[in-house]
């Protein structure tokens, strides 16, 4: 508990720390041994001994004698072989960015039962659920949960590292271990040079990589190496302003405080406090510093355009001055996604989506045409899985828009397939992309007659998967 890096993930640690010492079969007199040991622990008053206080209250309603092996309502099926390397980290990255949210919501709208256990509605412990179910669901093999704890496999450019400090609690608990590997304070990413700086993002970014942490005097520091022409740079201003930020892969943003000389010049970072995802709003909410400060804000202001950090793509909402500090409120906008393999052989990943997306996708399919069939959209309406229902009203719309075998109009055909694309965007990777065939045949006709219209086209291809391959011109003389 003394080492966790965000602490409003505490209660998941402690359940899931609790369930693998129930599960490993401890009798009554060693959970009253264990309930006092906890109390003692119990020195200090706050958040983690309010903790300790729900996992002695735990110990006591609980039944001794722990379960073995697979717990109830898990899957017998046998474990799918482990992923290659090469995949561990993509696996990861769609587990947690893309699969996760759409579990969540799952888990809030239909399926999460308060069962005594710090229900109180805490996020990170349903966050915990969410990731329990989808390795559960997915049988993922004991060498792919060890895979999954390795280091190695980190950046915050792509992993949120409160999520990863959450699955590890996960991934400990399935293989029944309860010691803790350390997590990783490295790599680091750039987050963004200040407009007046004399630094290349794109160089600097490169050497952010490849910067190492160093005891000093006043407390731990970053060190970035850079080139001897880069510090002649820096040097010869008549104001020696850096002006960069970083985030570690242990949540901590850096800015760059001095230039270092010596037989290697090095940029110094000191530390700030932690990246921190706000989901209270309807949509997720980071605040993070910007490398650049003003005593007035006037004329114009050069800000990036987006931002990819934490597996997620921001947008910005607003910028607040505060004190010598600038700050960006940014809006999640979409999850990245990490380039994609060569070949369907080599990501080894997409075939580990559950198979009961396809029975959600074919019972969707059922109430669009009964809806179409009916005239009335009772069936979307009434759908039984209600994280499905606004795509249903999409689809449905889509249908409408193209009945009679023709379009009203293209901008109105448009903007229902956007209105399709935008519904599916947190589904996509945990049931995948919407299947082509899910649309009747006279819409997929309407649709695929409309490809002169490249703007359509192109939307339709980013929506769909399985529409046909558009065969060119030169590709029918060719044939010829």
């Amino acid at each position: 508990m003394e080492k966790r890096l965000y602490r409003d993930s505490l209660p998941v640690l402690g359940w899931y720390w609790l369930r693998t010492i129930y599960r490993s079969g401890y009798d009554r007199r060693e959970l009253e041994a264990l309930d006092g040991l906890i109390g003692r622990a119990q020195t200090t008053g706050g958040e983690q001994s309010a903790i300790l206080a729900e996992m002695k209250h735990w110990i006591r309603q609980t039944p001794a004698a722990g379960k073995t092996g697979r717990e109830e309502g898990q899957s017998a099926a046998p474990d799918r072989s482990r992923l290659r390397s090469a995949n561990i980290e993509r696996y990861l990255a769609q587990l947690l960015n893309q699969w996760l949210p759409a579990e969540i919501a799952r888990l809030l709208v239909t399926e999460f039962e308060e069962d005594g256990v710090f229900s109180t509605g805490i996020p990170a412990l349903i966050r915990g659920r969410a990731i329990e179910r989808l390795l559960i669901r997915e049988h993922v093999s004991r060498e792919t949960l060890e895979a999954l704890l390795d280091p190695g496999l980190l950046s915050p450019q792509w992993f949120y590292p409160a999520d990863i400090e959450i699955l590890r609690d996960v991934v400990l608990y399935l293989l029944g271990r309860t010691e803790m590997p350390p997590f990783p304070a490295l790599p680091a990413v750039l987050i963004a040079v200040a407009p007046e700086s004399p630094l290349d993002s794109s160089q600097h970014g490169d050497a952010v990589r490849h910067g190492f942490l160093v005891e000093a005097a006043g407390g731990e520091e970053f060190h970035v190496p850079i080139a001897p022409g880069d510090a002649a740079k820096l040097l010869d201003r008549d104001s020696l302003r850096i002006g960069a930020v970083i985030v570690s892969m242990d949540g901590r943003w850096w800015n760059a405080n001095r230039l270092q000389r010596s037989d290697r010049d090095v940029i110094v970072y000191e530390p700030g406090g932690h990246l921190c995802i706000d989901y209270s709003e309807e949509h997720a909410r980071l605040r993070i510093p910007w490398p650049e400060s003003r005593p007035q804000w006037r004329g114009a202001v050069r800000l990036e355009t987006k931002f990819e950090l934490l597996g997620r793509r921001w947008r910005i909402a607003q910028w607040e001055q505060e004190g010598a500090h600038t700050w960006l409120h940014l809006v999640f906008a979409d999850s990245i996604r990490m380039p994609e393999p060569r070949s369907e052989t080599e990501n080894g990943v997409r075939r580990l989506r559950p198979a009961v997306a396809d029975m959600r996708w074919a019972a969707l399919e059922d109430a669009l045409l009964a809806a179409l069939a009916q005239e009335t959209a009772d069936p979307i309406e009434q759908f039984r899985h209600s994280e499905l229902i606004p795509l249903g009203r999409a689809l449905l719309g889509l249908c409408e828009a193209t009945r009679g075998g023709r379009p009203r109009n293209l901008e109105t055909v448009e903007s229902r397939v956007n209105a399709v694309r935008y519904h599916s965007a947190e589904l996509r990777e945990f049931l995948g992309p919407v299947p082509w065939r899910i649309l009747p045949e006279p819409v997929r006709k309407v649709l695929l007659s409309a490809r002169d219209y490249s703007q359509l086209d192109c939307l339709v291809n980013a929506t769909f998967d399985g529409v046909p391959e558009r065969r060119t011109a030169s590709r029918d003389s060719h044939a010829a």
